[in-house]
């Protein structure tokens, strides 16, 4: 593809090993701080030795990791992705922050078991068939995040405890997941908090 004119392509990939560089180091010390997945790592570094044309295998790889780790296992078709909003510091992924979160955002997560699984990238939360909701590292972004997840996942608690099946399939899910996203969006747009 040509770049056009004014973009010389050795600018370009020099931009590109430059953005992999700094994905680099910013993975590896997420990884080294027990918050990062040594699979990015390993995907970042593989960008940087090819100059960035690496970086779309490792993306892909990366895909194909969050595919595999959610949507392709019965274990896991009920999901929260999708592009993290809102702003404020990274949550640490710790059992007390979830519950200051939960409570802080009125969520009531009595009688729900939930899980903290760090080694999860690409996904912010999973509602598993025993109704056990994992946490996964993207929801812990920002604040918000955790709490709209635990809003969507808490839906999908419910979705369950009603006597709705569980999907087997990618397709299956999705009417489960439609009414969990308009769920959350709307519970935060209503928020008190939030007004």
């Amino acid at each position: 593809m040509d770049p056009g004119p004014g973009f010389p392509v050795p600018v370009l990939l020099g931009l590109a090993a430059l953005a992999s560089g700094v994905a680099l180091v910013c993975n590896l010390m997420l990884a080294l701080a027990g918050e990062g997945s040594w699979l990015d790592v390993a995907g970042d570094l593989f960008a940087v030795v090819t100059l960035g044309f690496g970086a779309k295998a490792g993306l892909a790889l990366r895909a194909g990791e969050a595919a595999e780790g959610t949507a392709s296992r019965d274990t896991a078709t009920l999901f929260r992705a999708g592009k993290p909003g809102g702003s404020g510091p990274r949550i640490p992924m710790e059992m007390g922050n979830v519950r200051d979160v939960a409570d802080h955002w009125g969520v009531d997560l009595k009688w729900i078991r939930v899980e903290i699984n760090k080694g999860r990238a690409g996904v912010a939360g999973i509602t598993e068939p025993d109704q056990k909701i994992q946490l996964c590292r993207d929801a812990f972004k920002n604040e918000e995040q955790l709490a709209r997840t635990f809003a969507h996942e808490r839906f999908h608690v419910e979705q369950l405890r009603s006597g709705l099946s569980y999907p087997k399939t990618i397709e299956a899910a999705d009417p489960y997941e439609k009414d969990a996203r308009d769920f959350e969006n709307q519970w935060w747009k209503n928020h008190p908090l939030n007004r």
